[in-house]
């Protein structure tokens, strides 16, 4: 296992997006997010959302304030899920290798506010364990709280906040959507 990316990210609208960088996010992308931030109740009971293309993927949070630290790694095999609250495994095709993440409102900056990292390009079953969903900044004490949203980095210091994981592995998924929930 070879971590790739580890940062944090703003989570608006209670979700963040994942996809090739190489996508251009295209009317019908623009369109699905759009869609999905209008019924938002229904992207949480949902878990995710894919596109047609596979190469662009929706996911849904529950931590207030937005704020998720995200650990990234490549993988030979899915990961032992058996600490995290819930895995989702979604295909995703990443032709640039490039693979960017960012919350909804993010889309027009990437280049400042998306995290990115490079991967060979090809087919990838990317699992996606989330951890101590819904458990926000705000259990915080209010020093922590303010050092958090200065400074992202800080929250990987608190790993008893939401957070998520993700294991790209090589190949098709053998199973897709929610594979364990808490």
């Amino acid at each position: 296992m070879n971590k790739v990316l580890g940062g944090g990210l703003g989570c608006d609208n209670y979700q963040f997006l994942m996809f090739d960088g190489q996508v251009e996010l295209d009317e019908e992308i623009s369109d699905a997010v759009d869609a999905l931030i209008e019924q938002g109740k229904q992207i949480v009971e949902q878990k995710y959302y894919l596109s047609d293309s596979g190469s662009f993927a929706h996911f849904s949070t529950a931590g207030h304030a937005n704020l998720h630290w995200f650990d990234v790694y490549l993988s030979e095999a899915a990961p032992d899920s058996k600490d995290s609250e819930q895995m989702i495994a979604v295909p995703m095709s990443l032709p640039s290798g490039n693979l960017l993440f960012c919350g909804p409102g993010d889309i027009g900056a990437l280049d400042e506010l998306a995290l990115k990292c490079t991967v060979a390009a090809g087919e990838y079953c990317v699992y996606v364990l989330g951890y101590n969903i819904g458990t926000d900044i705000f259990s915080l004490t209010e020093d922590e709280r303010d050092q958090v949203i200065r400074n992202s980095s800080e929250l990987e210091q608190h790993r008893q906040l939401e957070r998520y994981e993700l294991y790209l592995v090589r190949g098709k998924c053998s199973k897709t959507g929610l594979l364990h929930s808490k």
